[in-house]
Parts: C-alpha cells; sequence; structure tokens
C-alpha cells in the first residue's frame, strides 16, 4: 500500500531571523519527507515566495526537486502580498484557487484555498 505524506505549517508571515528560521522549517520538513505540505502566512520577498524559498531549501536538503504554487489573499500590514502555498515532491497537473468568501458565512478577512491536482 502506497503512504501520502501530508503536513500543515504556518510561516507566520516574515521576521527578522528568516534565515535561520527557515533553515530549521525545511530541516524539520526534510525529517517528515511530506509528499505534500501545506503553507500558511506565506508572503512575496522580492520575486520570491517564501513557500518558494521553502522548497529551495528542501531541495538542497534532499536532493530531490520540489514544486510550489502560491495564492495571495491580502496585503500584509499594507507591504507585503500574503497567502497560502502548497510544496510538493511531485508536479501539479493542474492548480488554481477557491475563494472562500463566496461561502454563505464570511470570513472576517479575505480568504483563499489553494487546490492543486497531482499526477
Amino acid at each position: 500500500m502506497a503512504v501520502l505524506r501530508i503536513c500543515t505549517f504556518n510561516l507566520h508571515g516574515t521576521q527578522e531571523n528568516d534565515d535561520t528560521r527557515f533553515s530549521r522549517i525545511a530541516e524539520i520538513l526534510s525529517g517528515l519527507k511530506p509528499d505534500l505540505c501545506a503553507l500558511q502566512e506565506v508572503i512575496v520577498e522580492g520575486n520570491k515566495t517564501t513557500a518558494e524559498m521553502l522548497a529551495e531549501l528542501l531541495e538542497e536538503g534532499t536532493g530531490k526537486e520540489y514544486y510550489s504554487y502560491f495564492v495571495e489573499t491580502h496585503l500584509f500590514y499594507e507591504k507585503y502580498s500574503e497567502g497560502v502555498a502548497v510544496i510538493s515532491r511531485h508536479p501539479f497537473r493542474g492548480e488554481w484557487a477557491v475563494d472562500l468568501n463566496e461561502i454563505p458565512i464570511p470570513p472576517l478577512l479575505p480568504r483563499k484555498a489553494a487546490v492543486v491536482k497531482r499526477p
């Protein structure tokens, strides 16, 4: 029987110790060997998302390729694009966003979900 390892992790936006923090997060995730990891509070720094940065660190640590998909939900303190993301050891066959504000009981802040389809 095949095992699919899934986890979720809140990246807590940006912090002063991001270099150390993301290296440690990648180390922990490498030990878990997730096939798929859902991420919250992902931000855009420069031309990359923190999900892409984490995927690169995972590649360095494991020697395996990782793919990422980011969905922006709002501006963090009117400074950074923030949202959710998925990283995976498997390429995606499809990816899209679901607007959760269309649900009859809307959340307090704009929210979306990242959806991916893998082979």
